[in-house]
């Protein structure tokens, strides 16, 4: 998609929790427990590599079936992550570009396997950005020395939320 020519990630491992069963989060909150299924995902090959929510240094994520399998009650934000208005991936590997993604929480899933190709991934929540009123996404761009942007969200959160995302066209 983005013409990259380094490596696809590999598959590490499928897995596949059955009990307790999976309640995704529209069924919990309308009680529907009588809809469930199994929770599966994939781990992949990532190398390791920081990031921050919303300003705050944190370690890599990482899911331990044996550990956390009870523990959670939502596994898709245990594994995958909740929403942050910024999420910022340092793979620190200069020689590759950044990449920026305005999201929804659609991207969550893959937010971490996108970022694995680049430097660093600068990642945008507008639904929960802190100062969404007064976000200059120009200056974001600069600032942050973004190569390219990737857009994963549908047009409420692209054209709401107090953003201003006019295109400055001598600069296209």
């Amino acid at each position: 998609m983005f013409g990259k020519e380094d490596e696809i990630r590999s598959v590490v491992d499928e897995i596949t929790i059955t009990n307790p069963p999976f309640y995704g989060t529209s069924s919990t909150y309308a009680r529907q427990l009588k809809r469930n299924e199994d929770f599966s995902f994939y781990t992949f090959d990532i190398p390791p590599y920081f990031y921050k929510r919303d300003g705050v240094l944190m370690e890599s994520p990482h899911f331990d079936e044996e550990s956390e399998r009870h523990k959670f009650e939502y596994y898709y934000i245990s594994l995958y992550g909740s929403d942050f208005g910024e999420i910022v991936y340092d793979f620190k590997e200069p020689e590759k570009e950044n990449l920026m993604i305005w999201k929804s929480s659609f991207s969550n899933p893959i937010n971490e396997l996108i970022a694995s190709h680049f430097n660093k991934t600068y990642i945008i929540d507008a639904r929960y950005y802190e100062t969404h009123d007064n976000f200059d996404y120009e200056e974001y761009i600069k600032a942050n020395d973004i190569d390219k942007i990737l857009v994963l969200a549908s047009t409420d959160v692209v054209d709401g939320y107090g953003f201003n995302l006019k295109v400055n066209k001598e600069a296209a």
